[in-house]
């Protein structure tokens, strides 16, 4: 009886197994060396793309766990434990994945009716590729970025199950016109707003978990020296063309005249 690990976080996933690799109907489970109880080291030398990247760039310190276990005499892979997840380390040439239980009082969290409040980050890409980190009320630093906080209202939107798009408004304060030069630079113009949506414990500890919508601006609704209000569209709304201007005079139209 041998103990396959699959190490899973969003749509990178590591398997691995004690000592030699091991190849069963469904997968390939790499052959790593175990360092000590429940800890496993995975040596990353040379191998591009791989999880320990992933780890590295993404400063990834916990991911979910599932346990299996494998009958060597009959080729059965049977799922023995959901409960766990890893702590992960790594340096320049290895990764370290120590095995753990979920602590009981996350399970318990875990059957609460009242969930974790979701803030609300709004990353805007301008026309020059520059960035603009928004969010509501107090700045903070989360993923690497200082979201910088004032007054903003994100309405309208819906998420419709018809061929339709939603068009929600992003109004944002604009304290003495602060925003405005990117109004009249025309950096605004179909600038693409990213809104992350992040559990409230994810900001605290800094963890890049979220869930990501993008717009366009369309056009702007209202700019004034205290508010800027901005008509988002999804990128597949609207057409993304403009029809070139045309005049209807003489001489191509004789019969029209100009008063």
């Amino acid at each position: 009886m041998r103990y396959l690990y699959e190490f899973n976080f969003h749509n990178v996933v590591e398997r691995i197994v004690e000592g030699k690799s091991l190849q069963t109907e469904t997968y390939l489970w790499r052959g790593v060396n175990k360092i000590e109880q429940d800890v496993y080291c995975i040596n990353v030398v040379d191998e591009s793309g791989s999880f320990h990247d992933f780890i590295a760039n993404n400063v990834i310190d916990r991911v979910s766990v599932t346990r299996y276990t494998y009958d060597e005499g009959t080729g059965e892979t049977t799922e023995a434990s959901g409960n766990l997840y890893s702590e992960v380390s790594s340096d320049a040439k290895n990764t370290s994945l120590r095995v753990c239980d979920i602590p009981e009082e996350h399970l318990e969290d875990a059957q609460k009716l009242i969930g974790d409040g979701i803030v609300q980050f709004y990353e805007i890409k301008l026309a020059d590729g520059s960035y603009l980190h928004l969010k509501a009320n107090n700045s903070v630093n989360w993923n690497g970025f200082d979201w910088t906080g004032l007054p903003l209202l994100f309405e309208g939107y819906s998420s419709a199950t018809a061929d339709s798009y939603s068009r929600p408004t992003l109004s944002l304060a604009n304290p003495d016109g602060a925003y405005s030069t990117f109004i009249r630079s025309g950096l605004l113009n179909r600038a693409v707003v990213n809104r992350y949506l992040v559990l409230y414990d994810d900001v605290i500890n800094n963890r890049p978990v979220y869930q990501k919508k993008t717009w366009i601006i369309w056009f702007i609704k209202t700019v004034n020296k205290q508010l800027i209000q901005v008509e988002l569209r999804n990128p597949m709304d609207g057409v993304n063309f403009n029809v070139p201007a045309r005049r209807y005079m003489p001489p191509e139209f004789p019969f029209t005249e100009l008063k």
